[in-house]
């Protein structure tokens, strides 16, 4: 703990034994000791960000979008056939699906939901509070 840890340690040990900065040193998080009061990794890594991402500054940084969101209210879908562009009606997908984010424009979302596309405001998906809480955007 103390190599990964405290530089002086850890330059110490690489100083006097080379090799186990080789065989050993690379599977540890090397770090800076924590500060007394700090809290623990495992505490740090659920701290939302110090300052708050709005909706513009997401909307306009295409790298902030998750590939999806989840869904606070009931939306009507169109029931596209699969692989052509033929509405056969409308699907509803109920609250707590989740829909493929394509596009964020004009303030509303673009989602996709089994093949039917359909704007949603952004306030009937929980977009903010996946950027909020630091989920990974896409890939």
């Amino acid at each position: 703990m103390g190599y990964a840890r405290v530089p002086s340690v850890r330059e110490t040990v690489d100083a006097k034994a080379p090799w186990f900065k080789e065989k050993v040193g690379h599977y540890l998080h090397v770090g800076t000791a924590p500060a007394e009061g700090d809290a623990p990794a495992a505490d740090r890594a659920n701290v939302p960000p110090s300052q708050p991402v709005d909706f513009a500054t997401v909307s306009g940084d295409p790298s902030r979008w998750p590939a999806s969101v989840t869904l606070k209210t009931s939306v009507d879908f169109p029931a596209v056939l699969k692989g052509t562009n033929k509405t056969l009606g409308t699907i509803r997908a109920p609250i707590g699906s989740e829909v493929h984010l394509v596009k964020i424009q004009g303030g509303m979302l673009g989602v996709e939901y089994q093949g039917g596309g359909k704007w949603v405001s952004p306030d009937a998906t929980d977009l903010m509070d996946r950027v909020q809480s630091g989920l990974p955007p896409r890939q």
